[in-house]
């Protein structure tokens, strides 16, 4: 049999469905967008940093007049030098079919498709390597000029006529945005397809990894400069250097600057949904005075009558946190699957949470409102047997109030 206290305790929640449903509803949307951006914000972080370094990006990208064999070897024995990889880049022209004006085509030269060890991309569909004569194209562009492998497509180069060439196969390369209208395709070729256009197949773009402290920007910087010097002295101009941040993504400070926002905002609708609980108690607990006086007439102490209220909060909290959880963690790996897929060209590889996400919601979503509603909780439990019977009502006091404060009332 129930204690007459807990009998009250279910009859309160029976008779103010609304009011329950209200706080469970804050507390759950309160939940689920911190799950929501917490989830994001863990996933994304990992598989971007796992993403972009399984591609083994490059430490430096040097820009030279050009890059032959012989100095490709030499650059490789050169100390502290790990990698070096060749590649050039050709901008055309696609006339797509079905499409109004032509595209903006960028072919990447790679002179060995089974020698790539620097920015890999993977085979998806096709032939690899494409044979001499044909392009492969990153995988989202043949959605977005409505092809298929096997079909032909026009090459402007701005000279002469538009060439015909066939698509041998589609990859991947988690490197460059996912192809959308009006953006920039992207094709592979080897030095002979692109000599056949009349372009200059050339190689000239070196990239290359260090063998020593490769996360190290110093150090990568100081390689770079003496391999420069180097090449100077042998007689290659060195046109441009870049090193970007070893091991981070392009996009990455931005995608996480963004996503900390969002983060900050889903913390703070929670603490929101927790006045909101704290308030909706507050208004219970003043229609409840008398009740609360009448209790401590019969001997009810005034710890006993908190941890009736604060246990309300308390399962009620972990409904909603429950529902929170649920419906954010899904939706948080739902909308790191699009970011991934369609804004970084990257691939899912797990929507894995760690465990500390989880001991951090169920504190958040259970805890945070039980603080925030201990405070009327105490206050009304703390009233006197005279004030608590004496008291004439939530309503009462209402009109009674000056016109502001009964506008603030209602």
């Amino acid at each position: 049999m129930l204690s007459p206290r807990w009998r009250k305790l279910l009859r309160d929640v029976a008779l103010t469905p609304g009011r329950v449903a209200l706080m469970v509803l804050a507390m759950a949307a309160g939940v689920c967008a911190l799950a929501t951006m917490l989830s994001s914000y863990t996933i994304l972080s990992r598989e971007t940093t796992r993403n972009y370094l399984d591609t083994n990006p490059p430490s430096a990208t040097l820009q030279l007049a050009r890059i032959d064999a012989p100095l490709l070897a030499a650059i490789r024995a050169f100390p502290g030098i790990a990698q070096a990889q060749a590649s050039g880049t050709v901008g055309v022209t696609l006339a797509a079919q079905g499409q109004g004006d032509a595209l903006p085509l960028t072919i990447f030269v790679v002179d060995d498709f089974n020698a790539l060890r620097i920015n890999t991309v993977y085979r998806e569909q096709g032939a690899w390597p494409p044979p001499d004569g044909s392009l492969l194209l990153e995988r989202d562009a043949l959605r977005l000029i409505g092809q298929r492998i096997g079909q032909r497509i026009a090459v402007g180069t701005g000279h002469g006529a538009p060439q015909s060439l066939p698509i041998s196969g589609t990859v991947h390369d988690p490197a460059l945005p996912p192809a959308s209208r009006g953006q920039t395709v992207y094709a592979y070729a080897t030095p002979a397809t692109v000599a056949a256009l009349g372009l200059d197949a050339s190689l000239r773009q070196l990239k290359l990894t260090v063998s020593e402290q490769p996360m190290n920007v110093d150090a990568i910087e100081a390689t770079v400069a003496r391999l420069a010097l180097w090449l100077r002295q042998n007689g290659h101009a060195v046109e441009r250097i870049r090193i970007p941040p070893p091991g981070e993504h392009p996009h990455q400070k931005v995608m996480t600057s963004i996503l900390a926002m969002l983060l900050v905002f889903s913390g703070v609708a929670l603490l929101l949904s927790a006045v909101l609980t704290a308030t909706v108690m507050g208004g219970m607990l003043r229609q409840q005075r008398r009740q609360i006086g009448v209790m401590k007439t019969i001997g009810a102490r005034r710890g006993q009558i908190a941890g009736l209220y604060l246990t309300l909060v308390l399962a009620l909290a972990g409904v909603a946190t429950a529902l929170g959880m649920t419906a954010g963690l899904a939706a948080g790996r739902a909308f790191s699957r699009v970011v991934l897929n369609q804004i970084l060209n990257f691939t899912m590889h797990s929507g894995a949470i760690p465990h500390w996400c989880y001991l951090l919601l169920i504190a958040a979503g259970v805890l945070l409102p039980l603080a925030i509603a201990a405070v009327p909780i105490m206050q009304a439990s703390a009233a006197t047997v005279q004030a608590a019977i004496s008291d004439t009502g939530a309503h009462g006091q209402r009109y009674a109030a000056p016109a502001p404060a009964a506008w603030l009332d209602r």
